[in-house]
């Protein structure tokens, strides 16, 4: 004998069987891929940013204000059922809001984050430029200076190039000079000189300058010597023409022993228009509180002394740190 069962008993089945497919189907689902991380970061601190992943191949990017990116980071741990990194934001990270990109398997997310400080980074400018010229026999010797001016008020610039294109009046190059100044501390300027030759006597119409502002620190100022009787003494064999710069080099570092020095120098007319520029430097020791003699000679002869009212100096020290 058959029975069946009721309509309202079969569609109560259903329904049950359908309420339990929808919730194993709800278990199933991943929830929404998200990120932690403090609402500020500060530069040269670590922040600790994570999303809700156990999956080590997930990266974490990083757009500044500047548009600058940081890219491709992967986690530094897992744990606690979330990928972690730690985020070490640069001393110079550029300020403002930065926006943070985590892309795992199944899943993005983003979230604004405001990097805060006040390390500006280095930039470095030309503020004055010049050069004499020379004829002697088939050849001419060309004196350059330059002031570069690091305009960060606490970033100091390292390992700075500087390329001297010498233009003709036709605008083409007739040659060029490279330099390398390891450093320039934050609101300081760098007196640059040197000299370049050429076979026979072409006009140089400009100076053409290209700076790369290479690294860059904090502004831990490196102590500079102290400088005295600094003046300019024509060339004995050819007055009319500059010789070199003389005068006392002073160690003012309250402890360590100077060593070495190299100097650079940038020489201007009575209106403070750059004539041309030369270099220098002294191996000697000198304890804290000594003097002693220097003289810069190199690349000064293109410049007529008669024209010659002043001289800056520049000085990269080098100081005994050990024993």
């Amino acid at each position: 004998m058959r029975h069946s069962l009721p309509t309202s008993a079969v569609a109560l089945c259903l329904a049950v069987v359908a309420t339990g497919v929808g919730a194993a189907s709800l278990a199933a689902k991943p929830s929404p891929l998200r990120i932690t991380a403090p609402g500020r970061a500060f530069q040269g601190k670590v922040a600790v940013v994570s999303v809700n992943s156990t999956s080590f191949s997930c990266k974490l990017s990083v757009r500044y204000a500047n548009g600058d990116k940081l890219t491709n980071m992967f986690p530094t741990t897992v744990q606690k059922a979330k990928a972690v990194w730690k985020w070490s934001v640069a001393d110079f990270a550029p300020a403002g809001q930065a926006r943070l990109t985590a892309a795992c398997p199944g899943g993005k997310a983003t979230k604004s984050v405001i990097v805060v400080g006040g390390l500006i980074a280095p930039r470095v400018e030309v503020v004055k430029k010049g050069f004499s010229a020379r004829v002697k026999g088939g050849s001419e010797s060309v004196s350059y200076g330059l002031v570069l001016q690091n305009t960060s008020p606490n970033g100091n610039a390292l390992n700075v190039g500087v390329l001297v294109n010498f233009v003709l009046p036709d605008n083409h190059l007739i040659g060029s000079a490279s330099s390398q100044i390891p450093i320039i501390n934050a609101g300081s300027s760098y007196n640059l000189g040197g000299e370049i030759s050429f076979i026979g006597a072409p006009t140089i119409a400009r100076l053409e300058i290209s700076v790369d502002p290479g690294g860059r620190a904090r502004s831990d100022k490196v102590v500079a010597p102290g400088l005295d009787n600094v003046h300019l003494v024509p060339s004995p064999f050819e007055p009319a023409w500059l010789g070199s710069i003389e005068g006392d080099l002073i160690n003012i570092h309250p402890t360590l022993t100077l060593t070495n020095t190299t100097m650079s120098c940038v020489v201007f007319d009575a209106n403070g228009n750059v004539l041309g520029g030369g270099t220098g430097s002294g191996y000697f020791k000198l304890l804290p509180g000594t003097r002693a003699f220097f003289k810069l000679a190199s690349g000064l002869d293109p410049i007529p002394f008669t024209q010659a009212a002043s001289v800056a100096i520049s000085i990269i020290p080098q100081y005994q740190t050990g024993g």
